[in-house]
């Protein structure tokens, strides 16, 4: 499902903090974004933690997006993580069931983190390994904001 070249999947997943908010690909129509599959016990994804803030706080006035999907089975341990050295103040959504609900396992999410670019194209950019984790991030992103202007 998630493989570079190809169209970004469809997905609809409703905002951790706003039920009446869904997120969709079409929600980030013409723009390049990253869709993080993570959970709070996840040690891999706390570990990327401190690239995704840098990512944000540098690239987010050039137009990256990033959404969060926490597949933890509780909401409030969401929000005590975000309470604490990691903020995430970007866009967060929730999956009830976690990595047990349909939509994760038609969408192949079997592990964390697992880790999407989408271009303003819709089409993948990179997957996990792909430069999306740890030090690759940051350049990876850069490339991707770089490789079509913004519309």
């Amino acid at each position: 499902v998630w493989r570079e070249g190809a169209q970004a999947p469809a997905f609809r997943v409703t905002a951790l903090d706003d039920t009446a908010v869904t997120y969709a690909p079409e929600t980030f129509a013409g723009k390049v974004y990253l869709v993080e599959f993570w959970a709070t016990w996840c040690g891999p994804c706390i570990r990327d933690m401190p690239y995704l803030h840098a990512a944000h706080d540098s690239l987010a006035a050039q137009g990256l997006e990033i959404v969060s999907i926490p597949l933890d089975n509780n909401p409030p341990d969401v929000r005590r993580f975000r309470a604490g050295e990691w903020r995430m103040p970007w866009r967060h959504a929730y999956v009830p069931g976690g990595l047990d609900d349909a939509q994760m396992r038609r969408l192949e999410i079997a592990y964390l983190p697992r880790v999407i670019l989408v271009g303003r194209d819709g089409r993948i950019v990179a997957v996990d390994e792909q430069g999306l984790h740890g030090d690759s991030l940051m350049g990876t992103l850069r490339r991707a904001l770089a490789a079509a202007p913004s519309p």
